[in-house]
């Protein structure tokens, strides 16, 4: 009897074993749809649920490379396309190479730094190579730095800058370089989501020990399903491909590893077809960790 009782109990363990040893050998081979069944809810049964899980987390983060692929093709054709027609047309006469044109051309080149300087920063950050060069940060002037290179972009299209602030200097310790990257794209989205005629709103507040800045606009806003996904890489709540609202899923996933590398916190608030609010805090003095 115990025997057989030992052969139907291997059995038992062996067969959904040799199930999720087979599917992950078909994931291994990029069928990341491949998922085992659960028929129980012992140990094996709450392996083949983590197994279902990371083929859930791989099968997703695929879709989003996939995106993600695309994305860049287009940030990069986009801007391409526009610097070699402005080239061919001064080549054939057909536009004068003038301030106003080659400032276009400027603009566009611009992009493509930015770009590159984001995919750099976030691989880099996501290895934990990228280190803080921390100094005293004056919060206010750099705030005030980023809103007058986007205040253009922002009377173009109409919108309202509200800009709350004390008059007195909001002082953090941080990477100066980091934290303009960071505010910087916040702002930038703000500006890129508001519908025109819009409002944007910038607030720059401290306590004791915290800066906090609030950046809210007014337009499409971010629906609840999209809210906890949108830090992470290559994810975009804006599916659209537009030149106006197209992103690439890089800029708020570098916006929340330059937070954490400054031991801050953000979060976010949004109603569809309202408003969205960003509300950064950051310490103002960084705990340094002794290194091993």
């Amino acid at each position: 009897f115990g025997i057989i009782l030992s052969y139907f109990t291997s059995r038992r363990l062996v067969a959904p074993l040799k199930r999720l040893t087979k599917a992950a050998d078909r994931i291994g081979h990029g069928h990341l749809d491949e998922r085992v069944s659960v028929r129980s809810k012992d140990e094996v049964g709450q392996l083949a649920n983590a197994f279902n899980m990371m083929a859930d987390n791989l099968d997703r983060q695929e879709t989003l490379r996939k995106q993600f692929t695309a994305d860049i093709a287009h940030e990069l054709r986009t801007p391409l396309t526009s610097i070699k027609s402005y080239i061919e047309a001064f080549q054939d006469n057909v536009l004068p190479a003038n301030q106003e044109n080659l400032s276009s051309i400027h603009e566009e080149i611009d992009r493509l730094v930015d770009l590159s300087s984001d995919l750099k920063d976030l691989n880099i950050a996501e290895i934990g190579a990228l280190k803080l060069i921390l100094e005293p940060v004056d919060l206010k002037l750099l705030l005030e730095k980023i809103i007058r290179s986007l205040y253009p972009l922002i009377q173009e299209k109409e919108l309202t800058l509200n800009w709350n602030v004390s008059e007195e200097s909001v002082t953090t310790s941080g990477d100066e370089r980091l934290l303009t990257r960071l505010f910087y794209n916040l702002v930038h989205n703000a500006y890129r989501y508001s519908n025109a005629g819009g409002q944007v709103t910038v607030v720059l507040t401290e306590t004791p020990d915290f800066a906090e800045i609030k950046i809210t606009n007014t337009g499409i806003g971010i629906s609840e399903d999209d809210l906890p996904l949108i830090f992470e890489r290559f994810y975009r709540a804006d599916k659209s491909r537009t030149r106006e609202t197209g992103g690439t899923g890089i800029g708020l996933a570098l916006v929340r590893q330059i937070i954490d590398l400054h031991q801050g916190t953000i979060t976010v608030q949004s109603e569809v077809g309202h408003e969205t609010e960003f509300i950064v805090q950051l310490p103002k003095e960084i705990k340094v960790v002794a290194e091993d």
